[in-house]
């Protein structure tokens, strides 16, 4: 067997192989995906990946947090850390502007009794919504003088027997404690679907991101303070 075949140089490395040894393959690149705290979690076990080259992208946006070890480097590892909503809150649709009818949103509360703190209440609420009575009050004025003036005025009041809110008591991010939350029901005028609604979430999630991005980025940087690790908004 020729020499060429048993000797292997890379870079000031010799490998001598020898038999059946194992083919050589590409370095495995580290690409995690995982909740807010996980880049510092990673980086505390593997201080070896932080490097004069690294940076932190913060995409306020997505609540999101990456770390790239070297972005030059094909091979460099990269995390992620997203604030995810918790199931829950996705399960209700709410804030989405998804639209149900009644009998759509009493079946998912009737499935979901374990999210109300008075399961009494959201019995209740589920017979509400199954017999659910609506009047639809329309005014509609249209005029044309033929002289280029057009008046088009449409009015509609709808009135139900649904109440104005409800409350559920769930987690607003993965891995974070349950809160009540109130939740209103909209109304479509045009064909009576309803969709959920929490102004009070809103603010809430909002001001929780701002908080849990900036503790993040506190930590990562007291960490990193060796390295002086860039930190990049998007």
């Amino acid at each position: 067997m020729e020499l060429k075949n048993l000797l292997n140089v890379e870079g000031n490395e010799l490998i001598i192989r020898q038999g059946d040894a194992l083919p050589l393959k590409e370095p495995v690149k580290i690409s995690i995906d995982g909740q807010l705290s996980s880049i510092l979690n990673y980086l505390i076990n593997n201080t070896d990946h932080i490097t004069p080259r690294s940076m932190i992208v913060v995409n306020r946006d997505f609540k999101k947090i990456t770390y790239y070890e070297d972005p030059q480097n094909v091979y460099g590892s990269i995390v992620i850390g997203i604030l995810h909503l918790s199931k829950e809150f996705k399960l209700f649709g709410i804030n989405s502007g998804d639209s149900m009818t009644t009998f759509e949103i009493a079946d998912l509360i009737r499935m979901n009794r374990s999210c109300f703190e008075d399961k009494t209440k959201a019995a209740e609420l589920v017979t509400i919504l199954r017999s659910f009575k609506a009047k639809v009050d329309k005014d509609v004025e249209n005029s044309d003088d033929k002289r280029g003036n057009i008046t088009l005025l449409r009015r509609q009041a709808v009135e139900s027997n649904l109440p104005g809110s409800f409350n559920i008591n769930i987690p607003l991010f993965k891995g974070m404690g349950k809160e009540i939350i109130e939740i209103e029901i909209d109304i479509n005028p045009d064909d009576l679907t309803c969709s959920l609604v929490s102004p009070q979430a809103a603010e809430i999630i909002q001001t929780i991101t701002d908080g849990l991005i900036e503790a993040q980025l506190k930590d990562l940087k007291k960490y990193t303070s060796d390295y002086s690790i860039p930190v990049i908004e998007v």
